[in-house]
């Protein structure tokens, strides 16, 4: 690929994947650079991103309900890791709802973080060695998707 990245901005081994994305259309952002998007080092997610990725695809939500959304996502109560995965998957894919006041009362409200009917509608990023604390180590993947933030 032409348009590779210096071999100052990722690993040799890293080129493969990030190139891909890359020709498929996802913005690259060197980790080093997310220390904005981020507010500690122990976030998984681009909070920016995803708070503007609501606020996008959900127009109708009110900033509370975007606010408890953008909480919503990195804060996964589960007795275990699979119960864990399970949610946020769940909350993917087959997407969450919040209660809501409006003119006509009280309603449900459905909170879509992906816009699979519209894939142009989300943001795609990969990046490459993201530093995130864990609870007891240290972990920095090679290369992270993120979709929505």
């Amino acid at each position: 690929m032409t348009d590779r990245l210096p071999f100052t901005e990722y690993h040799l081994s890293e080129a493969p994947a990030v190139d891909l994305l890359r020709a498929l259309g996802y913005d690259y952002i060197p980790g080093a650079n997310l220390a904005a998007e981020r507010t500690s080092l122990r976030d998984a997610v681009l909070g920016g991103q995803l708070e503007a990725a609501i606020r996008r695809i959900n127009p109708p939500l009110t900033d509370a309900n975007v606010t408890q959304s953008v909480r919503r996502m990195p804060t996964v109560e589960a007795a275990g890791l699979m119960e864990a995965n399970s949610r946020v998957y769940s909350d993917l894919v087959n997407y969450f709802s919040l209660p809501q006041d409006t003119p006509q009362g009280r309603i449900s409200q459905t909170v879509r973080v992906i816009d699979f009917e519209n894939p142009r509608n989300n943001t795609f990023v990969v990046s490459n060695q993201v530093e995130v604390l864990g609870e007891r180590d240290k972990i920095i993947p090679d290369v992270v998707v993120f979709v929505n933030g």
